[in-house]
């Protein structure tokens, strides 16, 4: 219904944007209640259906925000480029479901996949955010050389990176929750993400 919904309105950024939000937080929760469904007809204990908000929110508003800025994408002067640098909290508020006491006990290779985790997606979401501020020639030639013209912006690239930085947030997700073989499958689907975005537009 949400994917129906957000095709018929998508053009309503009041409605098509939350919409899209809902359908990526949806895609992590509707596998949810399809393994907890297989769970309790084998007669396993119920699971634990608060600790998914931990994952799912934060996908939610990470992905309102990314949508916000590409609707002004091609303004180069918006000063919704700049919700980019808030991206940060979502993207580190799985962390947060450490406090839950729901999650397996954090091993020493899980603490150290989810700390370079967490580092890699700062630094690219951070990097993503340059593309989208203007900055002085010097700057630009030095972070950015051959990518941005001095002083010139380019959203788009901005919020293509972004948008790979979701396969970030979900392997830092899978690791937090155990799961370090699927991590890597995000992982590697960032890469693939990024990769495929010099040739094909991802916004």
């Amino acid at each position: 219904a949400a994917i129906v919904l957000y095709d018929a309105l998508h053009r309503r950024a009041v409605l098509g944007i939350p919409l899209l939000a809902l359908c990526r937080a949806l895609a992590m929760a509707v596998p949810a209640a399809a393994i907890s469904g297989r769970a309790a007809i084998s007669g396993a204990a119920d699971e634990p259906w608060q600790l998914l908000a931990w994952f799912a929110a934060p996908l939610f508003v990470y992905t309102v925000l990314v949508s916000v800025v590409a609707r002004r994408e091609v303004e180069a002067r918006s000063p919704a480029r700049w919700l980019g640098v808030l991206l940060v909290i979502p993207a580190l508020a799985p962390i947060a479901s450490l406090s839950s006491g729901l999650l397996p006990p954090l091993t020493e290779e899980r603490a150290f996949g989810a700390a370079f985790l967490v580092g890699a997606m700062i630094a690219w979401v951070a990097r993503a955010q340059l593309f989208a501020t203007p900055l002085p020639s010097r700057i630009a030639a030095r972070f950015l050389p051959r990518r941005v013209k001095p002083g010139g912006v380019r959203v788009p690239r901005a919020i293509m990176a972004w948008i790979g930085g979701i396969c970030l947030v979900d392997a830092t997700s899978l690791v937090l929750l155990g799961q370090p073989a699927l991590a890597l499958v995000a992982l590697g689907l960032f890469f693939v993400v990024t990769v495929s975005h010099a040739r094909i537009a991802g916004s």
